[in-house]
């Protein structure tokens, strides 16, 4: 029996990182993958051997040939006649090419404090390769394949810059470099440089080089033609629109199915800020009971997630989406306070909203603006509104208002709140009015969240006396409160190892990265849970407890995201950002994620011996990682039980006895 317990905390344990980790990551994966090779991006950064060099010691000076080979670095794409252009160069080392100086120590520092630190986040990557993608201006550097000299170049106006012909092996020969698509991928490769007002100097550069693979490359492009001339695959060239269409489809089939209520899972000002249901956001945004209300809301969805989840790509779009739901929350629940103060109508707080409409009118705003003009009401094709421009960044159309007053004039009981704060939240995303690492990196704005609301009930019980000192011990039983003592240190040990890789956090990432940003709120509702387990709150505890665990889920998920990332734009990060190690960071990682689900087995283990999972809706989102991460807890601890063979333990049965 104990053998196959043993048995079921590893298999417990796989499908728990299977679930968190290897799913998210194969997603990232494949969704990069098929974007580099769809985009034929190459990328060219610093060769290891260079960037070593470069930061081993900032003592030494620089030539202005190393400097030179940070003039090609930047994102290359090719034109139709299969020529790499420069689209965004990334480094910020460009360099005249008349500069003869050596760069001294202080040129130095200033080009390491003008580089942003640390490793990047998914959004600013996103960000990167968007820019690239949408820029239609080429540099006059560019990629090429040369035919007279058998060979890749860096060319521009006044230099050549060619790769040296690689040694093949007999065993495994190179294709010839005429035959290849793509320019050769490598971390070091040698580049012979003649300068037209210096041609009798040779020069040796090295950079690194990532493009598309040619099978890579003919396999996504075989993919791609099969889903698109299959319709039964249509929804794969959209997964996250598709994904949130089955979420809304599928629980409404439930709630109809079950007969739920709408007042169990709306959105209602009560509810939210006076009784901390804060699941309702979610719930709400979600719930559709009328087949016309989720038929008209899929179909918005569909078309508007057509149109502009190829601009973000699918993980961008499904961030966006998990964060519109909340923040549309927080702007009607502003908008219902007002309503409050100003008409004092007390009733107000019992309005009941639910749909995904909110966040639809949102991408509406975003789909206007991205758009010369806008027709809004489809019965009046000719009633169009041009979009104004002020600047760069500001944008303006009329047509999202327009649609908001239609659609309250037809249909009287939709939600004019609602719908109004969605367009506030549009309005607000393309503006570029809130941080992104902050309001659209999921791991971080629902922790936030979670961390304000549970703000309150931490201050009220950490001004209180321990309850044991009262005479009071809310957790039950003397046996119980033993094994609770063993619970308080190995919670000491998880509190104290969540705040030292948050610390770390800091030196692998910037401060302002949703890396560093989701680790730190997370150990801090690690560390709040941690304090009230020991003043023996229980109800309390168990709140901080629920809290910490979403945010551990969404953080060790978010972090497998970003793993294909790093390992496929090693090139672009190391030419755009200061970073460490490639290794070091691996390693981090393997420790940060070990901790994290140490943290997330504890936290579970604890929360299902209060007995506090067994209903609402943190039982039916989190309940089946949290009653694994519990096998996981019970099968550790079996294991470690296990009495080891001696043959001289036990009382024995002497000779002769019956």
């Amino acid at each position: 029996m104990v053998c196959r317990d043993y048995e079921a905390w590893q298999l417990s344990l796989l499908k728990l990182v299977m679930a968190l980790s290897v799913l998210p990551y194969m997603a990232s994966f494949l969704h990069l993958d098929h974007w580099l090779q769809s985009s034929e991006f190459c990328f060219v950064g610093p060769s290891s051997s260079e960037y070593e060099s470069y930061h081993a010691n900032t003592n030494s000076a620089m030539t202005e040939e190393t400097l030179t080979a940070r003039e090609l670095f930047g994102i290359y794409r090719p034109n139709l006649l299969r020529k790499f252009h420069l689209k965004m160069v990334t480094s910020a080392f460009v360099l005249n090419q008349s500069h003869k100086q050596q760069i001294g120590p202080l040129q130095i520092i200033t080009d390491a404090i003008l580089k942003p630190q640390g490793y990047p986040s998914i959004m600013k990557l996103n960000n990167e390769l968007l820019d690239a993608d949408s820029k239609h201006s080429y540099s006059n550097v560019m990629l090429s394949f040369v035919p007279e000299m058998q060979t890749w170049c860096f060319l521009n106006q006044e230099q050549k810059l060619c790769i040296e012909t690689m040694q093949t092996d007999e065993e495994h020969p190179q294709p010839p470099l005429a035959n290849m698509k793509f320019p050769p991928t490598g971390s070091v490769i040698m580049i012979q440089s003649k300068a037209a007002e210096i041609s009798s100097h040779e020069r040796s550069l090295y950079v690194s080089i990532s493009c598309p693979s040619e099978t890579s490359y003919n396999f996504f492009q075989w993919l791609i033609t099969m889903i698109r001339s299959n319709p039964n695959l249509e929804c794969l060239q959209n997964p996250a629109t598709s994904f949130l269409m089955l979420v809304n489809i599928g629980l409404a089939f439930i709630y109809w199915n079950n007969h739920i209520e709408p007042s169990s899972v709306c959105i209602e000002y009560q509810k939210i800020i006076h009784n901390n249901e804060l699941w309702r956001s979610f719930s709400g945004a979600t719930a559709h009971f009328e087949p016309l209300h989720i038929g008209f809301n899929m179909m918005s969805l569909y078309a508007l997630g057509s149109e502009l989840e190829p601009n973000y790509g699918p993980i961008i779009f499904m961030f966006y989406n998990i964060c519109l739901i909340p923040l549309t929350t927080v702007v009607m629940m502003t908008l219902v306070w007002l309503q409050i103060r100003w008409t004092g109508n007390e009733r107000l707080k019992q309005t009941k909203t639910v749909g995904y409409s909110g966040v639809l009118f949102a991408w509406m705003v975003i789909s206007s603006l991205e758009r010369r003009s806008t027709c809004p009401v489809p019965f009046f094709p000719d009633l169009c509104f041009k979009t104004h421009e002020f600047g760069n960044t500001w944008k303006f159309n009329f047509g999202p208002l327009v649609q908001l007053i239609i659609a309250q004039m037809i249909m009287p009981r939709v939600s004019f709140v609602g719908h109004l704060a969605g367009i506030i939240c549009g309005f607000i995303l393309h503006w570029k009015i809130l941080p992104r690492e902050i309001f659209y990196s999921p791991q971080v704005l629902i922790s936030l969240i979670l961390l304000v609301s549970c703000r309150h009930i931490y201050k009220q019980q950490s001004s209180g006396t321990d309850d044991i000192e009262n005479g009071n011990d809310v957790w039950g039983t003397p046996e119980y409160t033993n094994r609770n003592h063993k619970s308080v240190q190995l919670l000491n040990w998880i509190q104290k190892s969540v705040i030292a890789v948050a610390l770390c956090s800091i030196f692998m990432f910037s401060l302002c990265s949703s890396l560093f940003l989701g680790q730190a709120i997370t150990s801090t509702l690690v560390a709040m849970g941690c304090h009230l387990f020991r003043k023996r709150s229980k109800r309390d505890c168990a709140v901080l407890f629920k809290a910490s665990i979403v945010s551990l889920l969404l953080l060790v998920a978010v972090d497998a995201i970003h793993l294909p990332y790093w390992r496929s734009l090693m090139a672009l990060i190391s030419s755009r950002w200061n970073v460490s190690s490639h290794v070091f960071l691996m390693i981090f990682f393997v420790i940060r994620n070990f901790v994290n689900f140490a943290a997330l087995v504890v936290f579970s283990n604890i929360l299902i011996e209060m007995g506090d999972i067994n209903d609402g809706i943190f039982h039916y989102t989190a309940g089946w990682a949290v009653r694994t991460s519990h096998a996981v807890a019970i099968g550790m601890h079996q294991a470690r039980s296990i009495s080891q063979f001696s043959p001289f333990q036990g009382h024995g049965i002497a000779l002769g006895s019956s």
